[in-house]
């Protein structure tokens, strides 16, 4: 499926229950939480990789460790100090100054919340690397990359979610109108 984000193409393929989800927080929480292995009869756990270490890093992984249905299992930022405070913050032992590092703990889905720049590179290296991806700003910073991300998500089967979608509601306009007024 194909849609399109302020001019920017957004895509979603089945992820762990082959369903796709809104890109709110809530069903971002729901989406990357646990399935139910029938077979055994018990919750899947899912490992999640962050990066990025600021508020939104902080907020959006503990969201995460909210469901009771995943665990974060490391946390890469350009500086090691903050990646160590964000990874404690979220109950996580590693952490990275690279975010290529994260492979090594072999999680099922990264979130990236980054600023927008450097974010274009992180979503197609975890694209490339086989990840699910929620990425916390909007897909791309031009139609070109998100196109580049949508056809690598289709070719490796990985989910991509942007969380830029409440910024400019009618709703949210209004109340910024409102508080500005």
């Amino acid at each position: 499926w194909v849609f399109l984000y302020y001019g920017v193409p957004y895509y979603r393929v089945p992820f762990f229950q082959k369903r796709c989800y809104s890109t709110t927080s809530h069903r971002f929480t729901e989406a990357w939480g646990s399935t139910y292995d029938r077979r055994f009869r018990t919750m899947i756990t899912h490992r999640i990789a962050v990066i990025g270490a600021g508020s939104m890093a902080r907020h959006r992984g503990q969201a995460l460790l909210d469901t009771g249905r995943t665990k974060i299992c490391a946390v890469a930022s350009r500086r090691l100090a903050p990646a160590r405070d964000c990874a404690g913050a979220l109950g996580c032992e590693v952490a990275f100054d690279d975010y290529h590092k994260i492979a090594q703990t072999k999680p099922d889905a990264v979130l990236i919340e980054v600023p927008h720049l450097p974010q274009d590179e992180m979503t197609l290296w975890a694209l490339a690397a086989g990840y699910d991806v929620f990425v916390g700003g909007n897909l791309a910073v031009n139609s070109q990359i998100g196109t580049q991300i949508v056809e690598l998500a289709a070719d490796n089967g990985c989910l991509v979610e942007a969380g830029f979608q409440r910024r400019y509601d009618a709703a949210w306009e209004e109340i910024h109108r409102l508080v500005h007024d």
